[in-house]
């Protein structure tokens, strides 16, 4: 978060002391074309969206979700009828597209994707054509601001590059790589667009709402795997353990293949379901041997998977193995995962710690994970950790 905070004061600061050093502050001061740049970040990249967002419509698809910036979820809107989320640090974004194509599937891809960067140098060309009548009544410094970040954000989005953050794809890489894509996996992907609108929503822990789209995304797409796996990862927060279980256990059995992460990430819900749904009951048992064997295999499959690795300590916890789940949680890259994954070790440490009476350390592991992420979810009652 801090790098971010960082990037955007430099992206801040650097042009405005420029401009104001060379060309002297005219109408506004230093201090007043900073405050005028932090708006105009945002203000160019939520036009830079919408130039996305409108192409999509006008070309027959649809606008599941945009986001603008990262951190942070800080509130959601509707801006001309689209749903937009806002985050702490608003100077990047992504368009979630989704549709059901028939034709020209790649052509109407290029040209939503294009008309990002289109827009930015449209409003480049719009500040130097009215530069005069603007000039009366702007300082002349706003305007090549304006003109500055609108040519820094055409030309970083065409430069072919994936997000360290997010691992998406920037509009010029898709540009270079949708025209040799398949018809068919792209109507795919395009089938699947609501499901990273949803993701979305539950990253940002609106557990209900996403539970909610995901019924909504079942009755259009019944018996979707990954719809299926986000609602019961919904009901598992929400402290509906029976409802996860049922939504997600027959997929185990499915004849129709399971991508192999996808799978692991079905095993990881099930084991969670039925161990908590029964965590006080009498079958106990033999719901804590199967969801023990389902995580033992996602961690032999799946070892750096920092959820699943998780998932697998608490189940040695419940096994009685309270040492080998502290072991598996001492691993190192969790110092490079999200808040989510760091707050889930510290949860799997809380409950290792308890079972060996070393109490002081499981509060202070609780109050780690409280730091990362505030929100008190009903497992950790049914685990014993909270009140």
């Amino acid at each position: 978060m801090w790098r971010r905070i960082s990037a955007v004061i430099i992206l801040v600061a650097g042009p405005t002391i420029y401009i104001a050093g060379t060309r002297g502050t005219q109408q506004v001061g230093l201090g007043g074309l900073m405050i005028i740049a932090t708006l105009i970040l945002p203000i160019i990249t939520i036009l830079h969206e919408l130039g996305h967002a409108i192409t999509a419509r006008a070309v027959g698809l649809e606008v599941t979700l945009i986001t603008i910036g990262t951190g942070r979820f800080v509130w959601a809107a509707q801006v001309l009828s689209f749903p937009v989320r806002f985050y702490a640090v608003p100077v990047s974004g992504f368009t979630f597209l989704g549709g059901q194509p028939k034709t020209l599937i790649r052509t109407r891809m290029c040209l939503t994707i294009l008309m990002g960067p289109v827009t930015n140098f449209v409003l480049i060309a719009a500040a130097l054509f009215f530069w005069r009548p603007l000039a009366n009544h702007v300082d002349a410094n706003v305007l090549l601001l304006w003109i500055g970040y609108n040519a820094l954000m055409a030309v970083g989005n065409l430069w072919p590059r994936r997000s360290r953050v997010s691992g998406h794809a920037n509009d010029g890489l898709q540009l270079i790589q949708t025209p040799f894509k398949k018809a068919q996996p792209l109507a795919e992907a395009l089938d699947l667009g609501g499901v990273g609108a949803i993701f979305v929503r539950f990253t940002d822990r609106d557990y209900a709402g996403a539970k909610h789209a995901c019924i909504e995304g079942l009755h259009r797409f019944p018996e979707n795997p990954w719809l299926l796996t986000l609602l019961s990862a919904c009901y598992i927060n929400l402290g509906d353990y029976e409802s996860a279980r049922v939504s997600i256990d027959p997929l185990l059995d499915s004849p129709a293949p399971l991508q192999p992460l996808l799978r692991a990430a079905v095993q990881n819900n099930v084991a969670l379901a039925l161990w908590l749904r029964d965590f006080n009951a009498i079958e106990l048992g033999q719901s804590l041997q199967r969801a023990s064997a389902l995580t033992a295999d996602n961690y032999m499959r799946f070892p750096c998977v920092l959820a699943h690795r998780s998932t697998r300590a608490l189940l040695l916890t419940a096994s009685k193995r309270p040492e080998e789940a502290l072991k598996l949680l001492a691993y190192m890259n969790y110092d490079r995962g999200s808040r989510s994954d760091r707050s889930h070790r510290e949860i799997s440490r809380a409950f290792a710690l308890r079972q060996l009476a070393r109490h002081d350390e499981a509060k202070q592991a609780l109050a780690c994970a409280f730091k990362l992420e505030s929100e008190r979810l009903p497992y950790l009652r049914t685990l014993g950790l909270m009140q």
